[in-house]
């Protein structure tokens, strides 16, 4: 993941200071190269740690990027219309790239959500090995009646 995301922020920051526009794209095309070479390792993080909520993990990050990607381009338009220059927003992406850097050392695969999980269960006995948000929440009973009709909850 490093060195994806470094050999992106190497030739992003460069690129800010260029003159020349075919420079300038062969830095944000060598930029753009090293990121995508972390796809593969983010797209297997929710399956180290979020474990059997992989899904959900994964959806909030499409969610993440997908909000991104709608937000991005307006900001990006704003800043360029109020600044006159490109230099504001990409090295805005540079800082962000950078601090997504340094909030990556933070990610420790051995710390998964089932292994919260199991401590949670264990450490709360009186609460029937449920998790505590089951207690939280009114009884609901799912009933099922004879006459072909669809299961319904029932309080």
């Amino acid at each position: 993941m490093w060195l994806g995301w470094g050999g992106s922020l190497a030739f992003l920051v460069p690129m800010v200071s260029v003159a020349n526009p075919l420079t300038a794209v062969l830095f944000l095309s060598a930029s753009f190269f090293f990121l995508e070479i972390t796809n593969p390792v983010l797209w297997t993080l929710p399956l180290d740690i979020a474990g059997k909520y992989a899904g959900t993990a994964g959806g909030m990050m499409n969610t993440g990027f997908g909000v991104a990607g709608m937000v991005s381009p307006v900001v990006f338009g704003y800043l360029i219309e109020t600044t006159g220059s490109y230099n504001v927003p990409f090295a805005i992406s540079a800082c962000l790239l950078g601090a997504g850097m340094v909030a990556a050392l933070f990610i420790n695969p051995p710390k998964t959500v089932d292994v919260d999980e199991e401590r949670d269960r264990t450490a709360a006995t009186s609460l029937d090995g449920m998790p505590a948000f089951v207690h939280a929440a009114p009884s609901l009973a799912l009933e099922r009646h004879h006459l072909c009709r669809p299961l319904r909850w029932r309080k």
